[in-house]
């Protein structure tokens, strides 16, 4: 595997996922697809939260986005979901609203790489 092809997209790591999957492609490429499918979704209804600002909903669906993306090893989306998952419970809305842009990012890589072609196995 050459370093181009070490990711599946900018923010989920082909190796670690391939060696979750117990190297096979096929798996692998099948959890991804499926993970990035939920994003819209996913997206919308942690905006829906934030602007409701439900704080608690917010951290409910953080603490969901960071454990699916966890399992795809996509860290810098987890890492972003955990960051306002924890401002959410502690009550920081401002820190939430702010942090939001990160897992809002992380979640724009990951989509439009996919809809270009890249996350192939």
């Amino acid at each position: 595997m050459n370093a181009t092809n070490s990711t599946l997209t900018t923010g989920i790591d082909r190796h670690k996922l391939l060696e979750r999957c117990l190297g096979i492609d096929a798996f692998a490429q099948k959890i991804a697809t499926a993970f990035v499918a939920t994003l819209p979704t996913e997206r919308a209804t942690l905006r829906s939260a934030v602007h409701s600002c439900d704080w608690p909903q917010v951290a409910r669906h953080a603490h969901r986005l960071r454990g699916s993306a966890s399992n795809v090893c996509a860290q810098e989306l987890s890492e972003a979901a955990e960051a306002v998952e924890h401002a959410a419970r502690s009550d920081l809305a401002k820190s939430t609203l702010s942090l939001i842009g990160n897992v809002e990012a992380a979640i724009e890589r990951i989509l439009h790489e996919s809809e270009n072609g890249i996350s192939e196995l």
